[in-house]
C-alpha cells in the first residue's frame, strides 16, 4: 500500500499572490484531466494577499491558530476546526492578525469536475452551496457541527490519492469530493431551503 504524502506547507503569499491577474481574477494551473488541487499554506511574514475572485471552487479547513476573510464587504474570523466555503463570483482573501502563523488545508476545483453543465440535474445539485452565496450567505462552518472533521479527513484521502494517474483514482477523487459536497449541500439545506439550481442566476 502506498504511504500518505506529508503536507507541503507552502507560505499563502507565495503560492496565490503571483498568480493574482490585473482584474482581481486568481488563476489555478489545474491539470486539465483533473481540475482539482490540495494545498497546505501557512500565512508567513509576507503581504496579505488582496481581494481576489476566482471560476473554481473553494474549500478551506483551518488546522491552526486563526485567519480572518472577507468577502465581498463583509469580515470573519475564522478558527482552528473550522471550515470556509467560497464560491466563483464573490472578491475575497484571507489574511492573519496576529503574530501567530496560522495554517490551513485547501481544496480547489472547477465545478465541471462535478458536473458538465450547471442544469436541473442531480449532479449539479452538489454544487448548490456554492452557486447560491448571496448577501447572508454563513461562508463560515462551525467546527461544533463536526463537519469540517469530516471534510478535512476526506481532503487527507484526496491528497493521498493525488497525483490521480489512473482511471481508479480519478474516479477515487471524484467520489471523495462527492463526500464532501453532500456533507455540505446537508448542512446549507436549511439555508437553501427549496430551490432549485436552475432558479439562480449567476453574476
Amino acid at each position: 500500500m502506498r504511504s500518505a504524502p506529508k503536507m507541503r506547507w507552502q507560505n499563502t503569499h507565495t503560492i496565490i499572490a503571483p498568480q493574482i491577474r490585473a482584474d482581481g481574477v486568481h488563476v489555478w494551473p489545474f491539470d486539465p484531466s483533473l481540475p482539482l488541487a490540495v494545498t497546505f499554506q501557512v500565512f508567513g511574514e509576507g503581504q496579505p494577499v488582496r481581494m481576489n475572485r476566482h471560476d473554481y471552487f473553494e474549500i478551506a479547513y483551518v488546522l491552526s491558530g486563526e485567519v480572518l476573510c472577507r468577502v465581498a464587504d463583509r469580515t470573519f474570523r475564522c478558527r482552528e476546526g473550522e471550515l470556509i466555503v467560497i464560491g466563483s463570483s464573490l472578491y475575497h482573501r484571507m489574511w492573519r492578525d496576529t503574530r501567530a502563523h496560522p495554517r490551513i488545508a485547501t481544496i480547489f476545483f472547477m465545478p465541471e469536475f462535478i458536473c458538465e453543465a450547471a442544469t436541473n440535474g442531480e449532479q449539479a445539485e452538489f454544487l448548490m452551496p456554492f452557486y447560491r452565496q448571496e448577501a447572508k450567505f454563513p461562508h463560515v462552518v462551525p467546527a461544533r457541527t463536526g463537519i469540517p472533521a469530516e471534510v478535512f479527513k476526506l481532503i487527507q484521502r484526496i491528497h493521498a490519492t493525488l497525483p490521480a494517474q489512473t482511471t481508479r483514482a480519478r474516479l477515487s477523487v471524484r467520489t471523495y469530493l462527492k463526500m464532501i459536497l453532500i456533507l455540505l449541500v446537508n448542512h446549507y439545506s436549511p439555508y437553501l431551503g427549496t430551490r432549485q439550481l436552475g432558479d439562480r442566476k449567476l453574476e
